[in-house]
């Protein structure tokens, strides 16, 4: 039976109207490419916030003189790596535009303290909430300009990788670690944090204070199985946020891999040729600050002829590679 002309026009105007709102809406959604691109390459940067432990330390005080053009760090104390760190490097060094650095590293720092306990009780949850409590209502920390950049959990592996009587932690705990991780990133993406950076755990078994303890041959495959749990936990989240988080950049590095190349051989890396020594430390060195060229006569080697600067930490040398490589990724923008 045939639909009269009248009939019809009325059904093809109440389904146009719908189609026509539908498209106005999609026109006005952005585009998966823009929202990818939020973040460009490094020449965009304007800022960089920081959120970790010593290794990533400057000594910022969000109280203190502010980062400025002249002075791009505010105010610093000392870093842990007897010279300048990856975050000083990657800011004065191998930047591509001058930016602004706000660093919240503590030394000691894990990411919970509720959930694995450090002696000075601080993690990245205070790290950042002091950060939000200072500048979150600022407008300019959100958007494509800001890199927020997190290393963490080379002191939530170490305090906790041998559990007890030596038997190693129940690898459960890390889901505990990286999900607290996740509501900080979650956090401050729901401040307009828009783009992140993070580094992975490097190979800690390899540091003198796994190498040359007298239970290394237990303790050895303890913090290698920790460090590999976590980050792999850790890489999960963070395709979690890339995934679960509209519009942002997020970037990934391997620091782990770095190390590993690094500490097989170090004359590979035009930054690290100068290393000779990739297991021990000299003790002259263990508390050096801000004196890269000194050459201690107990020591066989200067500062940058050494891997570790003591039993945990990385010398200047490793930094400047790291900042180098990191730089690259942000340069080319291959965000994950």
């Amino acid at each position: 039976m045939s639909q009269s002309p009248h009939i019809w026009k009325m059904f093809c105007s109440t389904l146009v109207y719908p189609l026509t709102l539908l498209a106005a809406i999609v026109s006005m959604w952005p585009s998966t490419a823009t929202a990818e691109r939020d973040f460009d390459d490094l020449k965009s940067l304007e800022k960089l916030v920081v959120l970790g432990d010593s290794y990533s330390r400057v000594g910022f005080t969000s109280t203190g003189t502010q980062p400025s053009a002249s002075n791009p760090f505010g105010n610093t104390a000392t870093t842990s790596s007897g010279g300048n760190n990856w975050v000083q490097f990657l800011t004065l060094k191998y930047n591509e535009s001058a930016f602004l650095t706000y660093d919240y590293a503590l030394s000691g720092a894990t990411v919970n303290v509720s959930i694995i306990e450090n002696t000075i009780g601080v993690d990245i949850v205070t790290e950042a909430d002091t950060f939000l409590s200072a500048y979150g209502s600022n407008s300019t920390f959100g958007g494509g300009g800001i890199i927020y950049a997190f290393w963490i959990g080379i002191n939530d592996i170490n305090k906790s990788y041998l559990g007890d009587d030596y038997a190693g932690i129940d690898l459960d705990i890390y889901a505990e670690v990286i999900d607290s991780y996740y509501q900080v990133v979650s956090k401050l993406y729901d401040s307009g944090a828009r783009n992140f950076l993070f580094l992975n755990v490097p190979p800690l078994e390899k540091a003198p204070t796994i190498l040359q303890s007298s239970s290394n041959s237990t303790k050895y495959p303890l913090m290698q199985r920790a460090v590999a749990d976590y980050n792999e936990k850790l890489y999960k989240m963070v395709r979690q946020v890339r995934h679960n988080f509209a519009y942002t950049s997020v970037f990934f590095y391997d620091a782990h891999a770095l190390f590993d190349a690094v500490l097989a051989d170090p004359s590979q890396y035009g930054e690290t040729a100068s290393i000779h020594d990739t297991t021990s430390y000299c003790k002259d060195y263990a508390s050096l600050v801000n004196n890269p060229d000194y050459k201690s006569e107990n020591c066989s080697y200067a500062v940058d002829g050494y891997f570790w600067i003591n039993s945990l930490h990385p010398t200047w040398p490793v930094h400047q590679l790291l900042a180098k490589e990191i730089s690259a990724l942000l340069v080319a923008g291959n965000s994950i």
